[in-house]
C-alpha cells in the first residue's frame, strides 16, 4: 500500500492507472476531434468551511471525447468489441429512471475494488460522445467542497 503525503492508499505507481489507459483505444476508427484526459488518484484535503467534508484520495479517471457520424449502436459495438479484449465485462445500467440503459463495462483490477467504464453520446442522441473509466482506491473520497 502507497503512503503519500503520510496517506495510505492511492494508486501505488501508478499500476492501475496503467491497467485503464488501453480504453483509449476503444474510440471508433475514424473518430474525429478526440480528446484524451488521465488523472492518477490524488490526495484531497477536505474544505475547512464544509464540517461534513473529508479527506481523502480522488479517482483514477481515463477519458476520451469525440465526434462520428457512426450510429449508437455501431459506436457500442465497436466500444465493446475492444473493452472485452482487454477483459471487460458488459453490463448496461440505467442511471436515471427513464432514460433508458447506458453502455457500461467493469473490470476487476490489481488492486481493490472493480473499475467502470461507459461510453454514451453528450447530449443524449448528439454525434459527440464521452468514453470514461474510473477507479475508486482504498480511501477514496468525494470533494467535500
Amino acid at each position: 500500500m502507497l503512503v503519500a503525503c503520510g496517506h495510505a492508499g492511492g494508486d501505488p505507481r501508478g499500476r492501475v492507472l496503467g491497467e485503464l489507459k488501453p480504453v483509449e483505444a476503444a474510440v471508433p476508427p475514424g473518430a474525429t476531434n478526440v480528446a484524451i484526459h488521465a488523472d492518477d488518484a490524488d490526495w484531497q484535503e477536505k474544505c475547512p468551511d464544509n464540517p461534513s467534508g473529508r479527506s481523502g484520495w480522488s479517482a483514477v479517471f481515463v477519458s476520451a471525447s469525440f465526434t462520428t457520424a457512426l450510429p449508437h449502436e455501431v459506436v457500442v459495438t465497436d466500444v465493446n468489441a475492444t473493452l472485452a479484449r482487454q477483459g471487460w465485462t458488459r453490463h448496461d445500467i440505467v442511471n436515471v429512471p427513464g432514460q433508458g440503459p447506458i453502455a457500461h463495462w467493469s473490470k476487476r483490477v490489481a488492486t481493490g475494488p472493480r473499475a467502470d467504464a461507459f461510453v454514451f453520446p453528450v447530449p443524449a442522441g448528439s454525434d459527440t460522445w464521452l468514453m470514461t473509466a474510473s477507479w475508486d482506491p482504498p480511501g477514496f473520497a468525494l470533494p467535500g467542497c
